[in-house]
């Protein structure tokens, strides 16, 4: 088995480095950043205000 192939089996618990972590973290914030930054849909808001006005009543 070649090196690269027993790096890329993933064994049960394995930890990933802080690097990595932190890579893959900035590179996610910048993949949904538009996600983030669009606006709710007039859909939820609506569900959100139904939400609040029958946790306000009990």
């Amino acid at each position: 088995m070649k090196n690269d192939e027993r790096e890329a089996e993933a064994k049960p618990g394995a930890r990933v480095d802080a690097n990595v972590r932190a890579h893959l973290g900035r590179k996610l914030k910048t993949a949904y950043q538009s996600l983030i930054e669009e606006p709710v849909p007039d859909r939820f808001v609506k569900l959100l205000e139904e939400l609040r006005s029958k946790e306000g009543k009990s």
